[in-house]
C-alpha cells in the first residue's frame, strides 16, 4: 500500500511496484499518473489533483475507485474492464460523460458536486442505496436495471433528461423543482 499526502507532489513512478494493491494520494499536483503496470490494484484513492486523464483499463481487480475534487480531466476514464467494481467516487470532478454498465459488485456511486454531462448506469444489480446525486451537474441521467429503490435527484442542477427504465424496486423519485 502507498499513502500520500504530499500537496506538492507532481511526479509520481510506480513502475515495477506490480504487486501494489492500494494507492492513496492527494492532495497532490500531479497532471498524470500512469498505473497500467499495477495489474494488482483494487483500491484507488486520489484525493484532489491536477490530473487531465487517467488509464485504469488494464485494473480489472479494481473494486474501490475515488477521484474527488479534480476539475483537469479532459478525457472521460472508462471503466468497461473494471468488472470487480464495488465503489466508484468521484465528488467534486468534472467529466464529460460516466458510463457504468453491467458491475454486478457495484453498491456505491458518489458524485456530489460533480460535474458530468452524461451519467448511465445500466444493469447494476447490486446498486440498491448508494447512489449520491447531492449538487450534482449532470444534464443527461439515464438509470437503467438497477436495484435502486430510492432516487434523490432534486439536487441535481441543469437536469434536461431523465430516462429510468427496469428499475422494479423504486419506491421514491424525488425530482428538481421546475423553474
Amino acid at each position: 500500500a502507498i499513502n500520500t499526502d504530499v500537496p506538492n507532489l507532481d511526479n509520481l513512478i510506480l513502475n515495477g511496484a506490480d504487486a501494489l494493491e492500494n494507492l492513496r494520494i492527494g492532495p497532490t499536483q500531479l497532471t498524470s499518473l500512469d498505473i497500467t503496470q499495477n495489474s494488482e490494484l483494487k483500491d484507488l484513492r486520489i484525493f484532489g489533483s491536477l490530473l487531465t486523464s487517467l488509464d485504469v483499463s488494464s485494473n480489472d481487480k479494481l473494486e474501490i475507485f475515488a477521484l474527488t475534487n479534480t476539475n483537469t480531466l479532459t478525457s472521460n476514464i472508462n471503466f468497461s474492464n473494471n468488472v470487480a467494481l464495488t465503489s466508484v467516487n468521484l465528488n467534486g470532478t468534472t467529466i464529460e460523460a460516466l458510463t457504468l454498465e453491467d458491475k454486478i459488485n457495484l453498491c456505491n456511486i458518489e458524485l456530489a458536486n460533480a460535474a458530468i454531462d452524461e451519467v448511465l448506469l445500466e444493469n447494476l444489480p447490486s446498486l440498491s442505496f448508494g447512489l449520491n446525486l447531492l449538487n450534482s451537474s449532470i444534464i443527461n441521467l439515464e438509470i437503467d436495471n438497477t436495484a435502486l429503490q430510492n432516487i434523490d435527484a432534486s439536487q441535481i442542477n441543469n437536469l434536461e433528461a431523465l430516462d429510468f427504465r427496469i428499475n422494479f424496486g423504486l419506491c421514491f423519485l424525488s425530482l428538481p423543482p421546475v423553474d
